[in-house]
């Protein structure tokens, strides 16, 4: 069953890690940077795979919350 989300992927202006943004609820509203809709990288390499994931801070609406805040009350 499909539940809306979308995951996007772009690359970093700087040719580095690429950038992910995850709308977890798609059409439906409110469709606001840091209350649906946030954005991460995964650092890492190729020999040693993802070792860190980076909040991106600079699309959260003010009252919002980062991707890292989102995360870490999900799963700490």
């Amino acid at each position: 069953m499909f539940d809306g989300t979308y995951i996007i992927k772009f690359f970093s202006m700087t040719g580095g890690n690429p950038i992910f943004t995850v709308d977890i609820n798609g059409f439906k509203g409110p469709n606001k940077w840091g209350y649906d809709i946030f954005s991460f990288t995964l650092r890492g390499s190729a020999n040693n795979g993802i070792q860190k994931l980076k909040t991106q801070t600079y699309a959260t609406e003010k009252g919002g919350k980062t991707f890292e805040q989102m995360y870490n009350e999900c799963f700490n």
